[in-house]
């Protein structure tokens, strides 16, 4: 059994610092906004004070990376190490009307040692077969793949129209649930200083 375990390694989960803070918007930039709370879809089950909208009249892709520099360099993104897993999630909602429609991909990318990448899909979406005006949490899992040092999580939608309202992105590492017995860590696994 794996379990996400720790701290939230995604860069301002929240956009405190908007969207170019620690974010880039990559593709259908000016189809991009950030909201607070009160201009959500469904805003009084929405789950965060803020959120990111994708939105679009006409069939768009439209995406966004997490950290600023460019996910083909070596320069940010999240230090990894081959073999390790990991858990992502994030919450999202579809308007009702007009109906939103395409597909929705939460990537993850890697830099690779090599200097090149190569990406994973934890979590892919078709908006045709989801349940339009509710929060939804989706979760995916993924290992990191040979020679790969940073990841960055990139969320993407291709041919979508509509409305598409998604927060609370996260990564989380993933540890053994052999050290879980009946809610606490197990004595054996504690290490005192020395």
């Amino acid at each position: 059994v794996r379990i996400g375990i720790g701290a939230n390694l995604v860069p301002d989960p929240f956009w405190e610092s908007g969207l170019t803070g620690q974010w880039r918007p990559w593709v259908g930039v000016a189809n991009i906004s950030l909201l607070p709370r009160a201009s959500a879809i469904i805003p009084a089950s929405c789950p965060s004070t803020r959120v990111v909208r994708y939105s679009s009249s006409t069939p768009l892709t439209i995406a966004m990376f997490t950290h600023t520099e460019h996910y083909q360099s070596e320069a940010g993104g999240i230090p990894v190490v081959a073999g390790e897993q990991y858990k992502v999630s994030i919450d999202w909602i579809e308007a009702i009307s007009p109906v939103t429609t395409g597909n929705i991909s939460v990537y993850i990318f890697f830099y690779l040692r090599n200097g090149g990448t190569s990406s994973v899909i934890p979590i892919s979406l078709n908006l045709s077969n989801t349940t339009a005006g509710v929060w939804t949490t989706s979760t995916g899992t993924f290992t990191v793949p040979a020679a790969a040092v940073k990841m960055r999580l990139y969320v993407h939608a291709e041919s979508m129209t509509g409305t598409f309202d998604w927060c609370n992105p996260a990564i989380m590492k993933m540890t053994s649930g052999d050290l879980i017995v009946n809610g606490g860590i197990q004595a054996q696994h504690l290490a005192a200083n020395s």
